[in-house]
């Protein structure tokens, strides 16, 4: 009987540096430090989507007093870049290993979505949120009380979390990264750095709602409203019937 073919090395084979995980301990201290070509072809994208991430999200809209000021928006990078740029990381992670294509990113971007402005900061819920002036301008006209949430914030926050926060720095980086561009970029190690970060820096956003506005914006009730809608737009694209990306 002829011998089995020898398994082609997965990216789940490899460390955060590219080398093949059965094969540790037989490097020498320098040949686990990343390669030049590593840095490269793996790294920078991971770098520029952790960077573009943030700065497409809170950045190009200039609609905080911050803009203009260099120095500031250099140190909110230090919140932004793990509460934007580790989550598009992550859903792009997912998206390439399962083969999930565009549709499986943008409904993971929408969660997203769903969870940041419903759960973490829960500006959609508010009608004044942060005593901004012109804040109540843009809720008040779609406000729904029943269920006391603006459809105009809902829908404005969730689409600028798909298309300005993930799926435009996605696509961008990408396809600047040519021939790695579908490729998985992430080890074990740094999903889990990249989920810790991002729960440390949704961590602080909501202690800092909490300070600024006194209390919770949200209702119990809002709360599991929109838990809801997240796990209802993450289910299909991680369901066995999701099809798989041509």
């Amino acid at each position: 009987m002829a011998a089995d073919a020898p398994r082609r090395p997965r990216d789940s084979d490899r460390d955060d540096f590219g080398h093949g995980t059965a094969d540790r301990g037989r490097f020498p201290l320098s040949a686990a430090l990343p390669s030049v070509e590593a840095m490269r072809t793996r790294w920078l994208p991971v770098l520029g989507l952790t960077v573009l991430a943030p700065v497409c999200a809170e950045y190009l809209w200039g609609y905080d007093n911050s803009t203009g000021h260099p120095v500031t928006l250099l140190g909110n990078l230090i919140v932004f870049v793990p509460l934007y740029g580790a989550p598009a990381l992550l859903i792009r992670e997912v998206a390439r290993r399962r083969g999930l294509g565009w549709p499986g990113i943008v409904l993971l971007a929408a969660a997203f979505g769903v969870v940041e402005a419903g759960l973490v900061d829960q500006s959609m819920f508010s009608r004044d949120y942060r005593d901004i002036p012109y804040w109540s301008e843009m809720a008040d006209p779609t406000y729904v009380a029943p269920i006391g949430l603006s459809i105009f914030l809902a829908v404005t926050f969730v689409a600028n979390h798909v298309l300005a926060s993930m799926v435009g720095p996605i696509a961008l980086v990408e396809g600047l990264a040519a021939s790695r561009g579908r490729d998985p970029w992430l080890g074990r190690p740094m999903i889990a750095v990249a989920t810790l970060l991002y729960v440390g820096a949704s961590s602080l956003v909501y202690a800092d709602m909490l300070d600024t506005e006194g209390s919770a914006i949200a209702s119990p009730r809002q709360l599991v409203g929109a838990g809801l809608v997240a796990v209802a737009l993450v289910a299909p694209p991680t369901s066995r019937h999701w099809p798989p990306a041509g």
